[in-house]
């Protein structure tokens, strides 16, 4: 469920409490992802080539979004490089 306070509300207190002004912007590109991250990937099974690419862009995005939770203040997915990869990775943001 969401949060009734205000969005701007929410990320003055993030940015007072975190003392830190960093927002984090997602642009997945599997084509840039580590090397290591792609080939374990590309050795697993998946139904097709998209599942794969959204697995790939996912594991690694929570990777980083969880290096970054106590400096990061909020976090911009670019949904244009979502769409891109297909309905599946859409629903990656909302994860």
């Amino acid at each position: 469920m969401g949060s009734t306070t205000h969005f701007a509300d929410r990320a003055l207190a993030a940015v007072e409490v975190k003392r830190s002004h960093v927002v984090v912007g997602l642009d997945p590109d599997y084509a840039a992802l580590p090397p290591e991250l792609r080939a374990k990937h590309e050795a697993l099974e998946y139904e097709d080539e998209q599942r794969q690419v959204v697995a790939a862009c996912r594991e690694f995005l929570f990777t980083l979004l969880a290096q970054l939770v106590e400096q990061a203040v909020a976090v911009k997915p670019q949904l244009a490089y979502f769409e891109a990869m297909g309905p599946r990775a859409t629903s990656c943001t909302w994860t």
